[in-house]
């Protein structure tokens, strides 16, 4: 009997692909920035993406950075890159999150610390 690809096993596949030099500093970036665990993000990303989607992540990524049409607050939170670009929360997490950032914001909290408390959401959100 034939076994089909899409009923193995793909994980050595993923691995491999995310253990590319270009995959590599992606995975460091927002490894360090979101204060997760370069092997715990890798995990969730092999969990949650496709090979396609993984296979294109560093220029999703490159795009986002280069993208100017998002909020300043949003591009130092960084919630619509994990929804748009790197899919891996809901939207209506990413909004609540930006929302919440720009009431904190508005109430006259600290912006740096209205910033650090957001990615500290999304760290939390990416860790599911």
């Amino acid at each position: 009997m034939t076994d089909f690809i899409y009923e193995k096993d793909l994980t050595n596949m993923k691995l491999k692909i995310l253990s590319s030099p270009f995959h590599t500093r992606m995975v460091d970036e927002l490894s360090k920035k979101y204060g997760i665990s370069r092997s715990a993000l890798m995990k969730n990303m092999m969990e949650n993406l496709d090979m396609s989607l993984l296979e294109n992540l560093p220029a999703r990524y490159n795009a986002w950075k280069a993208d100017v049409n998002d909020s300043e607050l949003d591009r130092e939170i960084g919630a619509m890159l994990f929804v748009n670009y790197i899919p891996l929360i809901g939207e209506e997490n990413a909004k609540a999150v930006l929302d919440g950032a720009q009431a904190r914001i508005d109430s006259g909290e600290d912006r740096d610390a209205a910033v650090s408390n957001g990615i500290k959401e999304i760290s939390g959100m990416i860790r599911r």
